[in-house]
């Protein structure tokens, strides 16, 4: 993308788990998973110790799975 007149390359990977070995240090995910698979990836992610943060960009989760994604993130410290 752009940012500015710079172009900012970022990577994308396929799983969380390349993308964590690839990173070792990182502690923020975006979560760009559609609303039917958001709920598994957030939770594959909650796994990974160096995860503090998590946001969430899909539109009509359902609520229920919201509610356990909230309990899980605070239960680990993990901020949403």
């Amino acid at each position: 993308f752009y940012w500015g007149t710079d172009e900012i390359l970022m990577p994308v990977y396929t799983t969380t788990k390349e993308a964590v070995e690839k990173h070792q240090d990182v502690s923020v995910f975006v979560n760009f998973a559609s609303f039917r698979s958001v709920h598994e990836t957030t939770l594959e992610a909650m796994n990974y110790p160096t995860i503090k943060t998590l946001g969430i960009i899909a539109e009509g989760v359902p609520e229920q799975q919201t509610r356990e994604l909230v309990m899980a993130a605070g239960a680990k410290g993990i901020g949403m």
